[in-house]
């Protein structure tokens, strides 16, 4: 969540979408809320990285 908050500016200069996730899907919500606070529009919880990766095969 700390890189998250330190590189918000960054992340929104991006103007893409951001797919989140993390090894249990857990800190993707907390992680997705602090992105919409910011700002970026386009936030999507890909949840745990087993979950996204089955998504993406």
């Amino acid at each position: 969540m700390d890189r998250i908050k330190a590189n918000i500016e960054r992340i929104k200069s991006l103007r893409k979408p951001v797919i989140l996730c993390c090894s249990t899907g857990n800190h993707c919500w907390e992680a997705a809320d602090i992105l919409r606070g910011a700002g970026v529009e386009q936030v999507i919880n890909g949840g745990s990285w087993q979950s996204l990766w089955r998504k993406v095969e």
